[in-house]
């Protein structure tokens, strides 16, 4: 059974040099991990991952503006296109964008996406406090629309951060926390029900969602603060259009929300390699292959099937 990682990061040269020049040496207070594509594909081969679609994590290009941001995103991405070519499909990638700049973000998912046709576009749960529904991004929403374009999206901390973190780095609640918000503002905001070609990605099993999912589609819909205005069910609805992959949410709560509230054919696995340790890979493995984990008739659409109907070039090139 092939297996396709959808949650993985590249750490390339240029994006490390830009960070130490900006004088960021950590990810919200997390330890940057060393990376290179040999030891990534090495490890791939050891625990059997047939592909990984990289993507930067945070803080993206949140460190760098102008010039230099269009600079990097297109250095990062044209080098992800030459990766892929050159590994047959092992790495693919999600185009990272100057989200400072939405015209330029704009044109730069424009040509990952027609030029390069990389996998899709990857977005941040906020931008300076901003969250994807707001009107300032509604562009960038629809290039993928019109395209049928893959968004994935992964979290960064709520503006806030030094007031919520109680000294902890980002990751440890605030990231889950941060998915959900943005969950909430794209429905909230209308953004999906706008946007129902695109195919939406959230990082760690949609954060908090799946366990809040009855509370939020109920409270959002009694206090009136969805536009348009929706019902529970169509809340739901829209919640269980999402897909979700199935990132550090092995232990046995996590996983029984995960599995009860996310369809099968919106399931996606993900390692989180290089920011989670190696030896996490084949624990987190067995416990979605466990008899606690995903049934054995749906393993197939979360570990690959559903990422190769997202992604046919990528699975193509892998001949699968």
């Amino acid at each position: 059974m092939p297996l396709i990682d959808v949650h993985a990061h590249a750490l390339p040269e240029s994006y490390l040099n830009a960070m130490n020049s900006a004088g960021v040496f950590d990810v919200e207070g997390f330890p940057l991990p060393s990376w290179s594509e040999s030891t990534h594909l090495a490890l791939m081969d050891k625990c059997g991952i047939d592909a990984a679609i990289l993507s930067i994590s945070a803080p993206g290009l949140g460190f760098i503006t102008g010039k230099a941001a269009r600079e990097l995103a297109r250095r990062i991405n044209e080098d992800a296109a030459e990766r892929r070519e050159r590994t047959k499909g092992r790495f693919g990638a999600f185009a990272v964008l100057p989200l400072l700049d939405v015209e330029a973000a704009v044109e730069e998912a424009i040509y990952a996406l027609d030029t390069l046709e990389l996998e899709g576009l990857g977005l941040l749960t906020n931008i300076k406090g901003v969250y994807l529904g707001d009107p300032a991004f509604d562009d960038i929403f629809q290039v993928a629309d019109k395209r049928a374009a893959v968004v994935y999206t992964h979290p960064v901390s709520p503006a806030p951060f030094n007031e919520l973190s109680l000294g902890f780095p980002g990751s440890t609640i605030e990231y889950p926390f941060d998915t959900t918000r943005m969950i909430l503002n794209l429905v909230a905001t209308g953004s999906l029900r706008r946007c129902q070609k695109l195919k939406l990605i959230v990082s760690h099993g949609g954060g908090t969602l799946p366990y809040l999912a009855e509370r939020i589609s109920n409270l959002a819909a009694m206090f009136n603060r969805l536009t348009p205005a929706l019902t529970p069910a169509e809340v739901v609805g829209q919640l269980k259009s999402i897909y979700y992959d199935a990132t550090g949410i092995s232990n046995t709560v996590s996983l029984a929300s995960y599995l009860k509230f996310v369809p099968p054919n919106r399931r996606l696995y993900g390692s989180d390699t290089p920011f989670m340790p190696a030896f996490t890979i084949d624990p987190a493995l067995s416990a979605l292959r466990g008899p606690e984990g995903c049934p054995k008739e749906d393993l197939v659409s979360l570990e690959s099937g559903n990422a190769i109907d997202l992604f046919p070039k990528l699975a193509a090139l892998l001949n699968l």
